[in-house]
């Protein structure tokens, strides 16, 4: 949330276009608060490749998508056509599962989007460390074995905030 006050805003501009590479903490959007304009961060690694909000859009509800981030760029694709076909509010109630995403999507109209997270969620680990590059950076500074990390990122990336934790979590498990 961008303010604790706020259960509507305003998408004033679109600092990233469908396509754009952009790493964790990079600007996507300006957002109006009720008390100011924000910048509205990436979380993680990825690819904008979706926008659904045009710049300009005022009054949005909080949680309402404005745009669809993937982490690979082949998945840019997927979405070049895609047009939601209903409005969908994402609260913490819906964050249970897949399912409760995409309400009563039957498994035969699954959008593109839904393909793609189940199968990023579903596909077997190569055992290759997903992190994003400035989680490594931290983690090789402070000599943190990430392969040891659990990581809460998309698709259990490990991000910034998992290292931040990890030299806590690590002393508290040798003593």
């Amino acid at each position: 949330m961008l303010s604790p006050t706020m259960d509507k805003g305003n998408l004033v501009e679109w600092k990233a276009k469908v396509g754009d590479h952009l790493l964790e903490g990079d600007i996507l959007a300006n957002i109006e608060t009720d008390k100011a304009i924000v910048p509205y961060e990436t979380v993680d690694e990825g690819y904008l490749a979706k926008i659904l909000i045009k710049e300009g859009t005022n009054d949005i509800d909080l949680g309402t998508p404005i745009g669809i981030f993937v982490p690979e760029k082949e998945d840019i694709a997927a979405f070049k056509d895609y047009v939601p076909e209903k409005k969908v509010k994402i609260t913490s109630e819906s964050l249970g599962g897949i399912e409760d995403l995409f309400g009563d999507i039957k498994p035969e109209e699954k959008s593109p989007l839904v393909e793609i997270v189940e199968e990023k969620l579903t596909k077997p680990s190569t055992g290759r460390v997903f992190i994003s590059p400035k989680a490594r950076k931290l983690a090789e500074k402070n000599a943190i074995d990430v392969a040891k990390l659990k990581g809460t990122g998309p698709g259990g990336r490990i991000i910034f905030q998992d290292v931040l934790k990890a030299p806590k979590e690590m002393e508290e498990k040798v003593v």
